[in-house]
């Protein structure tokens, strides 16, 4: 069985901070992972959906497209992994709140989201192979 401690709040695990510091860092946390982060992820989703729309049509058959198409798909699985992210980042911080969260986001998320941007980085080269061999 997997052991995961649950953590406490926030002022338990900075003994040597004042409150106001700890709020400044939470509202800190929120902008950053529950706004900023986001934003710039649902841009990139809507170009990376764009790009599939438009390379799914007959005219774009070349081998190459199909290595953009594949990259515009990679890169949308890792931007939904990253909104996954910046959700948990933005409402728990560090903390895990249940076993069932930790194995989602350490077991399946973590994997996941690593897995798409290898493949992104591994369609980037093959590109850059085939352009230039």
């Amino acid at each position: 069985m997997i052991d995961i401690q649950l953590v406490g709040s926030i002022p338990d695990l900075c003994t040597n901070c004042t409150e106001q510091q700890i709020t400044m860092e939470s509202r800190i946390n929120l902008v950053i992972y529950g706004i900023l982060g986001p934003v710039v992820i649902l841009f990139g989703l809507a170009g990376n959906l764009l790009n599939v729309i438009v390379l799914c049509r007959d005219e774009y058959s070349d081998f190459m497209y199909m290595y953009m198409k594949g990259l515009a798909v990679a890169d949308i699985g890792y931007l939904l992994m990253a909104l996954q992210m910046c959700i948990f980042q933005a409402t728990l911080g560090d903390m895990i709140t249940s076993e069932a969260l930790g194995i989602y986001q350490y077991q399946i998320l973590g994997p996941l989201w690593n897995a798409f941007l290898a493949t992104s980085d591994f369609i980037v080269v093959c590109m850059t192979i085939d352009r230039y061999r």
